[in-house]
């Protein structure tokens, strides 16, 4: 079993525009990294998943049957992230901007995942 915490998300970005694409030049393009860039994270993709994914053929990249298990729900994962990454700020959840001379500067300010206080640079220990 594969820990989510162990694997690059960018590689399951990759991963979809190959699926999608069929053609590592294409995904390449659409993602707007080198042609190497995917291969190499193709090659990445592979070892961490121990399979092919996809074979070169005369008709372009084909998924192999893991390939094909893990598209859809790699898709849905990938989209739920971009919805989460992409929510609308909720009124009265607003931060103004920092900017010299402000207290939460000087006082530190509060760690996002643990709401635990930080020393001023915001460096968490």
């Amino acid at each position: 079993m594969i820990e989510p915490r162990t694997i690059d998300l960018n590689l399951l970005s990759v991963f979809q525009e190959v699926y999608r694409e069929r053609q590592i030049s294409s995904a390449a393009r659409r993602l707007g990294l080198s042609q190497s860039a995917v291969s190499n994270a193709l090659a990445r993709l592979r070892r961490a998943f121990g399979d092919e994914l996809f074979v070169r053929t005369a008709s372009g990249m084909q998924p192999t049957p893991l390939a094909t298990q893990m598209a859809e729900p790699i898709g849905a994962a990938m989209a739920q992230v971009a919805l989460a990454l992409n929510q609308p700020v909720r009124a009265g959840h607003e931060q103004p901007p920092l900017r010299a001379g402000d207290d939460r500067c000087r006082r530190g300010v509060l760690h996002a995942d643990t709401d635990r206080a930080l020393p001023a640079g915001g460096a968490a220990r």
